[in-house]
């Protein structure tokens, strides 16, 4: 005798002539059909969501370890310095490229300006013009106890250099940047300054 089930329009026929005769109920073989198919899309469902979610979990693991690396990088920088503005904080936290040379450069400036001046201050703040609302500087204002102009320039000199050199350095290690380094290299800004003029 044949037993065919067959799913036509989303319901199961039932075709056999002894189920029929027996009074098997016509609906208990639709739910159970119903249900087995429901039980491999089910199964084929969990197969693609683990797969999926293997995938968005690797997602959202790296992002929470670049957001992680850059609050670190940010609380590095925050313990170098006297003081970073919101603003400058919310700008770097947005550019990888951008707190990396930063963070390199307060080393350096820390290195250079520590040898002579131990009592120094540096801060780093966002600078906007009011007359081209789009453009803004990033500005590392270092001050420094010094009544000497000239030693003031040299010392200016010397950091203007160094954050040259890195980000000469950087941009050969990451070639493809090479444009946002130089709209960097355009926005990074070094003031140094006498304590009476902060």
């Amino acid at each position: 005798m044949l037993d065919t089930a067959t799913l036509v329009n989303q319901e199961v026929l039932c075709t056999s002539p002894i189920d029929i005769a027996e009074g098997r109920d016509l609906a208990i073989f639709k739910k159970r059909s119903l249900n087995r198919n429901f039980d491999i899309a089910e199964k084929t469902i969990e197969e693609v969501v683990s797969r999926l979610t293997l995938e968005v979990r690797k997602v959202v693991l790296e992002s929470l370890l670049k957001t992680l690396e850059i609050s670190l990088t940010l609380i590095y920088i925050k313990t170098k310095i006297y003081e970073l503005t919101e603003d400058a904080e919310t700008l770097l936290a947005t550019d990888e490229l951008l707190i990396s040379v930063v963070t390199e450069a307060v080393d350096k400036i820390e290195e250079i300006v520590s040898k002579t001046y131990p009592t120094h201050k540096v801060k780093i703040y966002l600078s906007k013009d009011m007359e081209v609302p789009k453009w803004n500087e990033l500005v590392t204002s270092i001050i420094i106890d010094e009544e000497n102009f000239d030693r003031m320039i040299e010392t200016w000199d010397k950091i203007e250099k160094k954050i040259e050199e890195i980000i000469a350095k950087v941009k050969e290690e990451k070639g493809e940047d090479i444009s946002h380094l130089e709209e960097i290299d355009n926005k990074l800004a070094i003031e140094l300054e006498r304590p009476e003029n902060v």
